[in-house]
């Protein structure tokens, strides 16, 4: 599958804070690619964003990361091929080490089973609004509310 590299890395980007620094329990440190989206999770947060491919398997964040942070095309080419993940953008290409099928998936419908018996809410309009009055609270940069900032960051 082809995508624009810099969209690739949008995408990547956002998901990181699911990942952990440590990979304490299997995948917590990997990008899961459940073949309609690309998860991250660990101890505190599932992050899932839209991404159809034809495969399903996990790659270490970490090493995808760097990769495509370091190569300079506009497109990039995503394939599982074997056991591995491989990478074109460029004149760059790369193949990285895969978990198999059925240990992406398992720990992934569990978490997937475990949200849909969570009821969802839509958030009030004045949300934003209302967590920028306690940002002095919470924030560790003293800054963001004395130089009025009302925006959520």
């Amino acid at each position: 599958m082809k995508i624009e590299t810099q969209e690739l890395n949008k995408i990547l980007t956002n998901l990181k804070p699911g990942l952990a620094q440590k990979d304490i329990t299997e995948q917590m440190s990997h990008f899961v690619f459940t073949g309609s989206n690309i998860v991250t999770y660990n101890d505190q947060i599932y992050i899932s964003h839209p991404f159809k491919t034809s495969f399903k398997t996990s790659v270490k964040a970490q090493e995808l990361l760097q990769l495509l942070q370091k190569v300079n095309g506009k497109t990039t080419t995503i394939n599982l091929e074997k056991d591995q993940l491989k990478i074109k953008c460029g004149k760059a290409s790369a193949g990285f080490a895969t978990l198999e099928e059925g240990q992406t998936s398992k720990p992934i419908s569990e978490l997937e089973k475990q949200l849909t018996k969570v009821k969802w809410r839509k958030l009030p309009k004045q949300f934003n609004e209302g967590l920028s009055l306690t940002m002095f609270s919470a924030s560790q940069d003293m800054m963001c509310y004395s130089n009025g900032l009302t925006s959520v960051y």
